[in-house]
């Protein structure tokens, strides 16, 4: 009881780190959107990097 109790809390603790890891991707990608955005000007903005494949994995 005392082993399922331990392992069940590893597992809860290392979902929570993964959950906090994803938000702290999804905030890097944001920032650099963001950067994208006022780096580049307007007419380029079609050609930078596209995130979609990332943003799919991330939202799976």
């Amino acid at each position: 009881m005392a082993k399922e109790a331990k392992v069940n809390l590893c597992l809860r603790s290392s979902h929570v780190m993964l959950k906090l890891s994803r938000t702290y991707v999804m905030n890097q990608i944001h920032s650099f959107e963001k950067m994208n955005r006022e780096i580049l000007p307007k007419d380029d903005r079609n050609q930078s990097l596209s995130l979609g494949p990332l943003n799919f994995f991330l939202q799976r």
